[in-house]
């Protein structure tokens, strides 16, 4: 359980730290979160149901499953957006001031997340020589 929260918070934490670099690399606002219906995510845990008990150890037990359940479908959210934050930052990637090996090594980091851009040799391969710099592209 306490790895769980550790995990949560490490990824909103880079999360927050993803969202405050592209706030101070330009002006505009980022684009809303795509809309999510997390009752039927939560609906999906099939979390216990509860209507009384005699013993007060069962309805915390309860309400601590509930509570996970709650924090599991928090972090699937927060997952998704760093998501669609690391496939932003693939497709914005551009080889700047680093060696060629260097933009290699980050491209194929973040390739991962842009599966559709990188389906096929020829879509990685564009894509890869779109980021070059306009010297070493074809």
């Amino acid at each position: 359980m306490e790895q769980l929260l550790q995990g949560q918070a490490q990824l909103m934490q880079l999360l927050t730290q993803h969202l405050n670099q592209n706030n101070n690399n330009n002006n505009n606002p980022p684009p809303p979160p795509p809309p999510t219906d997390r009752l039927t995510r939560f609906l999906r845990l099939k979390p216990p149901t509860f209507s009384s008990s005699a013993e007060h150890i069962d309805a915390d037990n309860w309400l601590r499953t509930i509570s996970n359940k709650l924090d599991t479908v928090q972090m699937l959210r927060a997952r998704e957006g760093l998501m669609a934050l690391k496939k932003k930052e693939f497709r914005a990637l551009r080889q700047g001031l680093r060696t060629v090996a260097e933009y290699l090594d980050i491209f194929n980091k973040l390739a991962r997340y842009s599966p559709d851009d990188v389906a096929d040799d020829e879509g990685r391969q564009e894509r890869f020589l779109d980021g070059l710099n306009d010297d070493l592209s074809f």
